[in-house]
């Protein structure tokens, strides 16, 4: 038997041996290579730090530096680019356009894995804008959640102290911002007023609060109160199909309304609209729902009638 015949027989016999025999090898230098010190390249995203108060990132830095890192093979192949950042200290530097070399130093790893940042390779150089920040004073908006307990609800607006802040950042930025939130003010199982200290909500990433850094928040929580009110008229909304003339039933609907006691003795009827919806309806006698519009705050328990007859008279018949 010739030497290749040999080897083949050799190849196909036990080979389940043999497979298991290749499979614990690899395993072997696998665990070998992971306990050996390597180095591998990794392609880190750049972060602007330390930016001045004063001043503003003109755009996000869309660029990364090439980074030779060194470390236990096992550590090196649980790590991916992202796992790295380049942080460019800005500190001390005036509004302009800057470019700036990236130091070993200044990779930070996000990782409790022992590697060590060896170099940063040709091409380490990041440029950036920065510019002075515009000013701009807006409104505070309180951010209330929570319902009061059974019984009560929130009377008003809430109070703010102060209710106006300062931001700066990039013009055209600020020129989309009108206002400014707190952080939440839960009144949840209140029954009595909430007044709390609490900071200021930035809105963009890009903004900054110069001033104030935390306002006073007062939400009113009172007593629930019932009391009935009168509406005189009916207000008519929408047009008749094909046009004509609106006959409303004269009725005087009675209102039941749940509210805080404040709020409800200054209630008038001008503060209330009750109306029907006459729109496309076609020539005849509807029986139609009624509606209210309220004040924030104020509850509709109950209206008597809830319906009123609407009658639509086509433009010849009334000459």
């Amino acid at each position: 038997m010739n030497l290749i015949a040999r080897f083949l027989k050799w190849l196909v016999a036990n080979p389940g041996t043999k497979i298991a025999s290749l499979v614990l090898a690899v395993i072997m230098w696998f665990f070998a290579q992971s306990e050996q010190v390597h180095q591998k390249v990794f392609y880190v995203p750049v972060e602007i730090a330390n930016i001045p108060s004063q001043l503003s990132l003109f755009s996000d830095v869309d660029s990364r530096v090439e980074v030779r890192v060194e470390g236990l093979g096992k550590y090196l192949m649980m790590l991916g680019n992202d796992d790295f950042t380049a942080r460019v200290d800005a500190s001390g530097v005036e509004d302009g356009r800057h470019t700036m070399n990236v130091s070993p130093q200044e990779v930070v790893v996000h990782s409790d894995k022992q590697v060590k940042v060896l170099v940063v390779q040709d091409g380490s150089e990041v440029t950036f804008r920065l510019e002075e920040r515009a000013k701009r004073k807006v409104r505070i908006r309180a951010e209330v959640i929570g319902l009061p307990a059974k019984g009560y609800v929130i009377y008003g607006k809430p109070l703010v102290y102060p209710d106006n802040a300062t931001i700066y950042g990039r013009e055209e930025v600020l020129t989309a911002i009108e206002e400014v939130c707190t952080e939440t003010v839960d009144c949840s199982g209140a029954v009595g007023d909430v007044t709390v200290q609490v900071g200021l909500v930035v809105p963009l990433d890009d903004l900054r609060i110069l001033s104030p850094e935390e306002v006073t928040v007062t939400v009113f929580i009172q007593p629930v109160d019932r009391q009935e009110f009168t509406s005189s008229q009916i207000m008519i909304r929408g047009f008749p199909q094909g046009g004509g003339t609106v006959l409303v039933d004269q009725v005087s609907p009675q209102l039941i309304l749940d509210g805080a006691k404040e709020e409800l003795d200054k209630l008038t009827e001008d503060d209330f609209v009750v109306w029907v919806d006459v729109s496309k309806l076609s020539v005849g006698v509807h029986i139609l729902p009624l509606h209210v519009n309220l004040p924030g705050g104020i509850k509709l328990v109950e209206m008597t009638p809830a319906e009123v007859a609407v009658q639509v008279v086509a433009k010849e018949e009334m000459k």
